[in-house]
């Protein structure tokens, strides 16, 4: 059984060299303070008999340092009908001071904890090594020629984005113990996507009067392939594969940008070997993105002379 309770304060800030018409280029930084734990519980207790006694071996491990996160963004407009998004954010390699808790406890009732008996009980004080951690997306996005079906003008739109993502393992090291985790065969976890969104008219309410119902909605299909953070005893790592189809249902109130979005993924999990664990999958997603109207008077941006 695990138990895991975390939090996290934060300030973060950015700046802007650039900002014209057409033109962006941001920078930013979270400083924030983290705090938590996690808790592991095993019990054993005998599978014949009547008896509640058995064993119970509890391990905390809690962490309490600051935390650095670091973001770049760039836009640039191609003519009248390209614009290019590039971002970035990276966690650099953080040592967050820990602790870690071991304890075992026997019990004649291992539903009564009040009456286990302490056999051991240890902490240790050291840190916990952050991988690194980097995401890097890339959108172009294209206003493709208008056309004409029937009595109405559609006013296309087609976008086009990858992403590229890597997670270090953490490792643990503390004053008189060796954590389980610095003997577990880890790897880097990474991860590549590419998806294509498509939308039939990209001005919805300046048309809503023309539109059909399909006219109105976002079409998107995606891949992705990745390697998982770990490995089997042989150390092949186990890797994940798939396709995704997603659904865009714009929410016509009040001229928000609100949408509901469903999606769809088909993927396998495993270490593609030989004899090895293979999971083949579906997984659904239901969300909605809530954007008030611009003329909400709770959103509106201030400015501070």
């Amino acid at each position: 059984m695990g138990i895991e309770s975390n939090g996290q304060v934060f300030l973060g800030g950015t700046y802007a060299p650039i900002n014209i018409k057409g033109t962006y280029l941001g920078f930013g930084a979270n400083l924030g303070y983290n705090f938590g734990s996690v808790k592991n519980q095993r019990t054993s207790q005998l599978v014949q008999g009547t008896s509640s006694a058995g064993g119970i071996m509890e391990e905390i491990l809690a962490v309490q340092d600051i935390n650095l996160e670091l973001g770049a963004a760039f836009y640039q407009q191609i003519g009248q009908k390209f614009d290019i998004t590039l971002g970035a954010t990276w966690k650099p390699n953080q040592l967050l001071n820990s602790t870690f808790e071991r304890s075992f406890y026997s019990a004649n009732n291992l539903n009564s904890p009040s009456t286990y008996d302490t056999l051991f009980s240890n902490s240790y004080n050291g840190t916990v090594n952050q991988g690194q951690s980097l995401v890097v997306g890339l959108s172009l996005r294209m206003y493709l020629n208008p056309y004409k079906r029937k009595t109405k003008t559609l006013h296309p739109e087609l976008i086009v984005a990858g992403q590229f993502s890597l997670t270090d393992h953490n490792t643990y090291s503390y004053d008189g113990y060796t954590y389980d985790s610095l003997s577990m065969p880890y790897s880097s976890a990474k991860r590549y996507a590419l998806g294509i969104s498509f939308r039939p008219e990209r001005f919805l309410y300046e048309n809503i009067a023309t539109l059909g119902l399909f006219d109105k909605l976002t079409y998107r299909v995606g891949a992705y392939l990745g390697q998982l953070p770990y490995k089997d005893a042989g150390k092949n790592s186990f890797r994940e594969q798939g396709v995704t189809f997603g659904l865009g249902i714009p929410v016509l109130a009040q001229q928000s940008f609100s949408s509901i979005n469903f999606s769809c993924t088909l993927g396998q999990r495993g270490t593609f070997v030989t004899n090895g664990l293979q999971e083949n999958f579906i997984a659904f997603q239901l969300g909605a993105i809530l954007s008030p109207a611009s003329f909400e008077r709770w959103f509106r941006k201030r400015k501070m002379d």
